[in-house]
């Protein structure tokens, strides 16, 4: 297991900076085996 996390991602709910669809990033979080990603989404 990889133990890198990643603490803020913004998705495609954040409306200003974001275009990351929530499929694609746990399809590759997944990929990687990252065992969590903090969403922190905002303006949304």
């Amino acid at each position: 297991m990889n133990s890198f996390v990643h603490l803020k991602v913004h998705t495609e709910y954040s409306i200003v900076d974001g275009i990351v669809r929530i499929e694609d990033l746990m399809d590759r979080a997944m990929q990687y085996q990252m065992p969590a990603v903090a969403v922190t989404d905002r303006v949304n």
